[in-house]
């Protein structure tokens, strides 16, 4: 990743092998089971044989370790079904899903007289077709911008290539956001970029531009020719049914429900917090591809060819799953209503207090 107070690229795949940087001091802390740094990174030696071996070890691991558990609630995880989705396909993916299913069903029948309860959810989906690298850095060589560790003037433009996924992260200088995201928004393969300026959000893409704005709990999108999102349609139902106030803003929920079944759900706000919230080190201008396209670590292109990907606003890439056998759920959640969906469990680590 791009440390933007240091000004540098971090980590790396060896810090991706060692549990001091990948596990410890993260979010990976709190889970009761988590497989080892080393572990989870073999199941990229020799795929898809060895993405299969570890994915299947995953399973006796936690099994293990849910039968020696002692607390009121045993939080475990997973990344082998990503990773197998990544390089294995459909088919192993099925296969270890299956097992995990009957891994299941053996912890709830070994449970406390019938008391055990299950919840499994996921974070996003994966999309199953083949896949072509977008030449990004080619083309902004091209037209000038300079590839670099570090940020040192306007043309300089740090990549981090991590995984293989469907979007890209740019950083560069605030002045060069607007010339890097209507170049990068040129590349075949990319769907818009999107960068935000006080506050609003501007969206470049090959049929047009458009900004968002946030007004409290409500947004408004206006384009200025072309429509990047697809939602004039969406807007004119909205207003058909009277939900766009006279200064054209729209409540955060009634755009959810009018696009939640869109080939992109819930895209005014996913698109506005990507450009603006959630992380430390927020990029400069972010890349959405198309179906059909990614970017990430040359190195893996050597060991497999990519069976599937996620990162892009698409549905297949973006949707996961959340079900329990303890409580009825509605049938679409954002992430963030998840965890009080099912009940706002405690895990039992005390590493949860640090983050």
């Amino acid at each position: 990743y791009f440390d933007t107070q240091r000004n540098q690229l971090q980590g790396g795949v060896l810090d991706r092998l060692r549990g001091d940087r990948f596990i410890q001091g993260s979010f990976r802390e709190i889970f009761d089971y988590h497989p080892s740094a080393i572990k989870s990174g073999l199941g990229y030696a020799a795929p898809p044989v060895s993405t299969y071996l570890e994915a299947l070890s995953d399973i006796v691991r936690l099994r293990q370790k849910a039968r020696a558990a002692r607390g009121p609630v045993f939080f475990a995880y997973t990344g082998a079904s990503d990773s197998l989705a990544h390089l294995g396909g459909q088919r192993l993916l099925r296969s270890f899903l299956a097992r995990l299913d009957d891994t299941i069903a053996d912890i709830l029948r070994d449970g406390d007289g019938g008391r055990t309860r299950v919840t499994i959810f996921s974070d996003h989906g994966n999309h199953f077709r083949k896949y072509q690298r977008v030449s990004l850095k080619a083309a902004l060589r091209d037209a000038g911008f300079r590839l670099e560790s570090h940020i040192l003037n306007d043309r300089s433009v740090v990549l981090p290539q991590f995984g293989l996924i469907g979007c890209a992260v740019l950083f560069t200088t605030e002045a060069g956001e607007a010339e890097l995201a209507k170049t990068a928004a040129t590349v075949n393969g990319v769907d818009f970029a999107a960068y935000e300026k006080e506050g609003v959000v501007h969206i470049n893409a090959n049929n047009g531009m458009a900004i968002i704005e946030k007004r409290g709990e409500r947004f408004r999108y206006r384009t200025v020719g072309g429509d990047p999102l697809e939602l004039i349609s969406v807007l004119r139902l909205l207003t058909a049914q009277g939900k766009v106030d006279a200064e054209g803003f729209v409540a955060d929920a009634d755009w959810f429900n009018a696009t939640r079944d869109t080939t992109q759900p819930d895209t005014i706000k996913r698109v506005y917090e990507g450009a603006t919230d959630h992380v430390r080190n927020r990029a400069n201008v972010v890349l959405n591809f198309h179906d059909g396209y990614y970017t990430g670590n040359f190195t893996l292109d050597i060991f497999a060819i990519l069976q599937a990907t996620h990162g892009n606003l698409g549905r297949e890439q973006s949707e996961g799953f959340v079900m329990s056998t303890e409580r009825g759920l509605p049938s679409v959640l954002r992430a963030g209503e998840v965890w009080g969906a099912i009940g706002s469990p405690s895990p039992s680590k005390s590493a949860l207090a640090k983050h």
